[in-house]
């Protein structure tokens, strides 16, 4: 677990090096859904997942898709 300010100064630190924000939001999506996948009890009875503004909705559109 990390604070959000650490979350910033890891995100900026990751962004500094040109990798580009959409990149990040894949991978980290793609990570969420393999792990919701592998957790078939979560997922018996479908998933929900609410988006809202910011990287963060980026990632659950990636789980969501």
């Amino acid at each position: 677990m990390v604070t959000a300010s650490e979350m910033s100064f890891f995100e900026n630190e990751i962004f500094s090096s040109g990798l580009p924000v959409a990149a990040l939001m894949e991978k980290v999506g793609h990570s969420m859904a393999n792990w919701l996948l592998q957790k078939s009890k979560l997922v018996e009875e479908g998933v929900v997942v609410l988006v809202g503004p910011g990287h963060n909705g980026g990632d659950g559109l990636v789980v969501a898709r």
